[in-house]
């Protein structure tokens, strides 16, 4: 327990004994000790006399904070923060409550191995309004704690979100993630865990009539069903999946380069007719602070859904969201917005490459 703690005092040269797992002592002067317990709970002795009492956690892998009520010579108490990165004052605390709702995260982090062959992960706490975890050199966890609604986590590499979900914390020192399709991940493994969900329904929900009988057809595309949502996969290009669920919601996930599956976008989605169906993107996403602002997209009218072959001016789906990636990586000047939308400056693109390949003249 509290390696943050250790290793900042072990790298400082300051003597401390560990008693049982539970409680690390560490002697600040002759008269003065200062004790951390597995609990996070922090009591500062001066001369055997309690004179702050509070929490203490982890602020990166070498570093912690301190948070306690501290009581002066004249008798007088007041709250105030200790962080080892400044280790000369305490000073006035002035917000605790988020710094509080991330302690099991920061706990983790700082003594698990976390996805990685290394001991702690480093992280960061923000403006007290989330935390960021370099849990591989390519990879950062972001977990934000809003002061009301849902805990919200993010996994960010190379500036592209890659996957979305929430989390949670199990007691002091852990916590669980679950992703949008439902694997989970618990502080203190390496691996995700498949969901564990109720057994397919064998009698599909009618309201996803609309959805199945679109690609009754399909060979490349089959279908699972739980009683909250449809999920189509498809094999067609290199993999896609959308779930779509009985609220009127959808995502879409689809596999990169590297058979990474990666999400694309959410949004509504409503039948047509008994056998179509139409989807629209959220216009707004979540932003991650200091990573990468979203662009607005540009076309704000709804074309007409279709999204079978072949594709034309007003197509629409995850196989007009395919063509625009493969424009791009062929003619990387002057990308086009891949927004799924197979709009005028799509269909200039694609004679570009018709031209380019000799195809037309």
């Amino acid at each position: 327990m509290a390696n943050c703690v250790k290793e900042f005092f072990r790298n400082n040269g300051t003597s401390f004994t560990e008693t049982r797992g539970v409680v690390v002592a560490v002697k600040i002067t002759d008269e003065i000790t200062w004790d951390f317990y597995s609990s996070n709970k922090f009591v500062a002795f001066d001369g055997g006399v309690p004179y702050i009492v509070g929490k203490w956690q982890c602020d990166g892998r070498v570093n912690f904070t301190i948070t306690g009520d501290v009581t002066k010579k004249d008798g007088t108490k007041k709250t105030q923060t200790y962080s080892s990165k400044t280790p000369d004052k305490w000073t006035d605390t002035v917000q605790t409550a988020q710094l509080d709702s991330f302690t099991c995260v920061t706990n983790a982090l700082s003594q698990y191995i976390i996805l990685s062959n290394i001991d702690g992960v480093n992280f960061q706490i923000k403006d007290n309004l989330y935390v960021v975890a370099a849990v591989t050199p390519e990879i950062n966890w972001f977990f934000y704690q809003p002061k009301q609604g849902t805990k919200t986590w993010v996994e960010v590499s190379n500036k592209t979100i890659t996957s979305q979900g929430t989390w949670e914390c199990f007691g002091q020192d852990k916590f669980k993630i679950t992703r949008s399709d439902g694997k989970t991940y618990t502080a203190g493994k390496q691996e995700w865990e498949e969901p564990t969900t109720p057994e397919a329904t064998t009698e599909g929900n009618p309201i996803f009539n609309c959805i199945r009988n679109k690609w009754a057809d399909e060979e490349t595309v089959k279908f699972t069903e739980l009683p909250d949502r449809l999920t189509l996969i498809s094999s067609a290009g290199g993999g896609y999946r959308v779930v779509y669920y009985t609220n009127g919601r959808f995502a879409y996930f689809e596999n990169n380069s590297d058979g990474k599956e990666e999400f694309i976008g959410k949004g509504d989605w409503k039948c047509k007719g008994e056998r179509d169906y139409e989807w629209r993107y959220d216009d707004d996403k979540l932003n991650i602070p200091e990573v990468f602002p979203w662009t607005e997209p540009e076309q704000t009218t709804e074309p007409e859904a279709n999204d079978s072959f072949p594709l034309k001016l007003g197509s629409k789906g995850p196989n007009v969201v395919k063509l625009q990636k493969f424009l791009n990586d062929k003619i990387p000047g002057n990308p086009l917005t891949v927004n799924g939308v197979f709009d005028q400056k799509t269909a200039d693109k694609v004679i570009e490459f018709q031209k380019k390949e000799g195809i037309i003249k």
